[in-house]
């Protein structure tokens, strides 16, 4: 893991995709004042979830949703960048 320094840029920061693969980058935190890379990345899950256990289900992705008959609200998680986390853990 990188540790940050003064060499390092501060301010904005940008997201570029392309159709052809899916990109990651890395979830900054900050710790007492210094920011560190934590090894997850950023996912989405719906706030409004119908499944056992407070999991997530595919008709939770669609709208109309309990929120709006336009939009799932969603809600950013710090998730594992292992694609394999993801299918292991799809109720989440």
């Amino acid at each position: 893991k990188e540790e940050p320094d003064d060499t390092m840029g501060s301010g904005a920061m940008g997201i570029a995709t392309t159709e052809a693969m899916p990109y990651a980058t890395m979830l900054i935190s900050q710790f007492g004042g210094d920011e560190y890379d934590t090894g997850s990345c950023l996912g989405f899950a719906p706030a409004h979830r119908t499944g056992p256990g407070n999991t997530v289900t595919q008709r939770d992705w669609q709208v109309p949703s309990p929120e709006s008959t336009d939009f799932v609200k969603l809600e950013p998680w710090g998730v594992p960048c292992d694609n394999q986390w993801a299918k292991d853990n799809p109720g989440k």
